[in-house]
């Protein structure tokens, strides 16, 4: 009989490169009290339903909580698999093809609290870089070829210590954007080809005169595929996102905010997700706000975001992405919803699972990304 860890490994053996290609993943960091893992869930494109496919254990413990908080990041080529484990203040690294433990990395100058955390992989796979939502700083780490991590150092964006609640690397891989809500802004780091970071300076929500009655507090973010336009989302009580251009340099300029008024009222827009169109340049943006998701139509050049639809649904606080035509979200603390994207941009319920292991499931990320 294999023992229950074995078995655990063996389920996800087969989570190799080779069985990736062609077919669609949801991963999910459990964010388990007192043992946390990571799960893998298949997602049938054709049909937009999800089955439990295997789960690895990080030996770490979470402290659950936050809302903004991608738990977990893989590189491109699927061989390297990380997840954070806010309690213990470590990312434990799994690696292909047994995705067996490889390690638990920390640091002394990085912790976590109860605000959760995020993490975000380079394209290339070579350095992985986290918000530490404890020390209020941020954590760059080189990314092995066996997967462990080495620490290169932390930072301080100059805008000031905060929880830094969406970050993420361009597609480009030259540019690390973190979202500063605390200060209405977010800021921006060349990347070095070591990995290290050097601060290009902030932009300021705050300035926007949109922004002054309720405030524009940026959340998590995404890019569009030139690495030219980042998109926030903005926790604030009015429908909306906020968005900022990315120079040749790398420094973002051009603050500005989108009103995102719709049928339903939905406000509080924690989580952003361009589709393969919009991230091309022209198509659905998905934006997931406090009970509901809000589809707008985004357009690059002449930029522009306009409302298109607006779907209600309950409990609804977590992490969105979509691929074709199907849209996954968490629904905390444990289920996993999928959704078909319908042409006019709105939402059909699809099915739902519950994630047993999940102490608070936060943010799916979706392998192979195909935008």
């Amino acid at each position: 009989m294999i023992r229950p860890a074995l078995a655990t490994f063996a389920i996800l053996a087969i989570l190799s490169v080779s069985s990736f290609a062609g077919t669609s993943y949801a991963i999910v960091n459990n964010g388990a009290h007192t043992a946390n893992s990571v799960s893998a869930y298949k997602l049938d494109t054709a049909n937009g339903t999800l089955s439990f496919y295997g789960k690895v254990g990080t030996t770490g413990q979470s402290l659950g909580g936050g809302i903004v908080a991608v738990g977990q990041a893989i590189t491109s080529d699927a061989h390297c698999l990380f997840a954070i484990d806010t309690q213990s203040n470590d990312i434990a690294a799994f690696a292909s093809p047994s995705y067996k433990l490889v390690g638990k990395f920390s640091n002394s100058a990085l912790s976590f609290n109860s605000d959760g955390g995020t993490i975000a992989v380079s394209p290339n796979g070579k350095f992985l870089y986290g918000a530490y939502t404890g020390t209020s700083n941020i954590g760059a780490w080189q990314v092995n070829t066996n997967c462990s991590l080495t620490f290169i150092a932390a930072y301080v964006p100059s805008v000031g210590a905060d929880t830094y609640s969406g970050i993420g690397v361009s597609p480009n891989g030259s540019v690390l954007v973190v979202s500063a809500p605390d200060f209405e802004a977010a800021e921006s780091f060349k990347v070095g080809s070591n990995g290290s970071l050097t601060d290009l300076g902030f932009v300021a929500f705050a300035s926007v005169a949109a922004c002054a009655s309720t405030g524009c507090f940026p959340a998590a973010l995404d890019f569009t595929k030139d690495s030219k336009i980042v998109v926030f989302g903005n926790s604030s009580g009015q429908p909306s996102v906020l968005t900022a251009s990315l120079g040749t340099s790398g420094a973002l300029t051009n603050p500005q905010l989108w009103d995102l008024s719709n049928s339903q009222n939905l406000i509080f827009s924690n989580a952003v997700f361009l589709s393969a169109g919009a991230y091309a340049g022209s198509g659905f943006l998905y934006v997931g706000m406090f009970g509901g998701v809000v589809t707008a139509s985004f357009t690059e050049s002449p930029l522009s975001i306009t409302t298109t639809n607006s779907t209600v649904i309950t409990n609804f606080a977590g992490g969105i992405a979509s691929t074709g035509d199907t849209l996954v979200l968490t629904e905390p603390p444990q289920d996993l919803a999928t959704f078909k994207i319908n042409s006019d941009g709105s939402l059909t319920p699809v099915s739902t699972i519950t994630d047993t292991a999940a102490g608070a499931v936060l943010w799916p990320t979706i392998y192979p990304n195909t935008r």
